[in-house]
């Protein structure tokens, strides 16, 4: 049977060498909890992954993802659970990370882990306060654009947006408000008009008004971006923003609020770009489509 665990490792200290070992025996012991408002009593049957290290960590984390047949489980979601041993206490440990069925197959993922010992895949059972159906993450032109849908709410603030690169530290890039509670299929979207060079990492997280929280699977993008110096000035701008360090009296020049909002777009002719009276105080997104194709993102502050 198709039974991995994956391992995505975070500055982990005092560990080398780490072997695991995927049974399907018969699980003695049961959990009893409650995570994310869903009662979790059982875990698979499909069996269970003794991950062992040469030594425990002294420092750092780490995400493990699991993977297993769906077999006959009817449950409406899955939990990473660990315990000490074949007769310990299961826990819940880390961040979730929603959990996927594709194709027959379990997957499910926690974050923040500090040590190895038994895991098993736990079923919940009952609502998800907010059950995620879809989440990609595509390059659009010089920015990327994340569209999700959710099929219930119950309790949803927002979603705040994260973005990681290499080196796996997940920083907030923008939040999308929630619908509170809603019974329908919902669609929600999002542009990041700043792009890494790279890889670029993106999750959601979900957060609920009670401040109760849970992250999203992760996608990537990459990008090849062009190191094109340019130079905006004044900045803060009042009145004017004016180009140095390209050849741009021939341009598109489109303005965007943070999140995401086209405040005004123009063909210029000069190096110049006039600020609308309409454009208040506040951080902007100045997009430039240049005469060669290539596109220049800057950020820009406007004091009014």
């Amino acid at each position: 049977a198709y039974t991995p665990a994956n391992l995505t490792l975070s500055g982990l200290v005092g560990t080398t060498s780490i072997s695991t070992n995927f049974s399907n025996e018969a699980i003695s012991g049961q959990p009893s909890l409650t995570i994310s408002g869903q009662t979790v009593n059982s875990v698979l049957g499909g069996g269970s992954w003794e991950i062992a290290p040469n030594a425990q960590p002294t420092a750092g984390t780490y995400t493990a993802t699991l993977s297993a047949p769906l077999g006959s489980s009817t449950a409406n979601n899955y939990y990473v659970l660990k315990r000490p041993g074949n007769y310990g206490t299961w826990l819940n440990l880390g961040t979730n990370i929603t959990s996927t069925v594709t194709a027959g197959v379990i997957t499910a993922s926690t974050s923040g882990l500090t040590s190895f010992s038994q895991f098993g895949i736990g079923e919940g059972f009952g609502t998800l306060p907010v059950k995620l159906v879809n989440f990609t993450a595509k390059a659009d032109a010089e920015t990327v654009k994340l569209n999700w849908q959710t099929a219930t709410e119950l309790n949803n603030e927002k979603f705040v947006i994260e973005r990681a690169d290499d080196t796996g530290k997940f920083n907030s890039i923008g939040e999308v408000k929630g619908a509170g509670n809603a019974n329908q299929l919902l669609s929600y979207v999002f542009k990041d008009y700043l792009p890494l060079s790279g890889n670029n990492y993106y999750r959601l997280k979900q957060i609920d008004f009670d401040g109760k929280f849970e992250y999203s699977e992760i996608k990537s993008v990459k990008f090849d971006l062009r190191n094109i110096e340019i130079v905006l000035y004044p900045n803060p701008a009042n009145e004017v923003i004016n180009i140095s360090g390209i050849d741009a009296k021939n341009h598109e020049a489109s303005l965007y609020n943070t999140t995401g909002e086209l405040m005004f777009k123009e063909q210029g002719t000069s190096s110049t770009i006039k600020i609308p009276s309409k454009i208040t105080t506040g951080t902007y997104i100045l997009q430039l489509k240049l005469n060669d194709g290539s596109t220049v993102v800057k950020k820009v502050f406007i004091n009014r």
